[in-house]
């Protein structure tokens, strides 16, 4: 993704390290129409925030986040809602 691109742009963190306890932090997601909520999830799941809901309407948007998430082996829990 170009940065230049803010719309599309989805910054990698450098450290991923977790600042809170498994459990702790739990988030979801609805609406996908942006490419930088990759980033904003994969930062809040590298600081040890865990994706408990996802929804979009058009379920291909649901899967590719999921298919990213899920590379970090970090993500516990799934479900679409």
């Amino acid at each position: 993704m170009n940065r230049s691109d803010g719309m599309n742009y989805a910054p990698k963190g450098v450290v991923k390290r977790a600042v809170v306890e498994a459990g702790v932090f739990r988030f979801a997601d609805i609406g996908l129409d942006h490419g930088h909520i990759y980033g904003m999830c994969s930062g809040l799941i590298e600081a040890g925030g865990e994706l408990v809901a996802l929804y979009d309407p058009d379920p291909k948007k649901c899967s590719s986040l999921l298919r990213k998430i899920l590379k970090q082996k970090q993500l516990r829990r799934r479900r679409r809602f």
